[in-house]
């Protein structure tokens, strides 16, 4: 498994958190009802804690698949939340060209770059989608993959990323 920096980062933290799972007791009785925790009794509890995690390490794996999901819901609604934002810009774009109906009440953006080889293959099915649905407006915003010198994220995370796409296409 290759963890990113934000994965690795996240899961410190939870175990920072998970560390600190007695703070609670150390909290005063107003606050939480609970009398403190003396310095004993914390380092009692942490060495518990830290037996148990030896004892049981697939409870950690079990714990970063858990940040991994969550992570990747809230990554999915900020995406979404970002495209619905954008939506007049994206679809209603004068500079961007269309084809299919112009006045199609379905639209479809299509992102490609006339360089990658999954780009061109989807181009078929996109076709295809035209014929089929005499309502399909298609906007095509060219986004380029950068060249591995210029890109922000390492070059092999391009092909999976349109691997994926022609996995989720339309089918006619």
């Amino acid at each position: 498994m290759i963890l990113s920096k934000n994965v690795l980062s996240g899961f410190c933290t939870g175990l920072l958190g998970l560390g600190l799972i007695a703070a609670p007791f150390a909290l005063s009785a107003a606050e939480n009802e609970v009398p403190a925790v003396g310095t004993a009794e914390r380092e009692a509890i942490e060495t518990v804690i830290k037996e148990y995690l030896l004892e049981n390490p697939e409870i950690l794996i079990e714990a970063l698949n858990a940040y991994e999901a969550n992570r990747r819901v809230a990554e999915a609604e900020r995406q979404k939340l970002v495209v619905v934002e954008n939506l007049d810009a994206l679809t209603n774009d004068p500079s961007s060209p269309s084809i299919g109906n112009p006045d199609g009440d379905v639209v479809l953006v299509e992102f490609f770059d006339y360089r990658c080889g999954y780009c061109r293959a989807s181009a078929p099915r996109v076709q295809a989608a035209i014929k089929s649905d005499p309502n399909l407006r298609v906007v095509m915003k060219e986004f380029p993959i950068p060249a591995k010198s210029r890109s922000p994220a390492p070059a092999p995370l391009w092909p999976p990323a349109c691997k994926a796409s022609m996995r989720n296409s339309i089918s006619p």
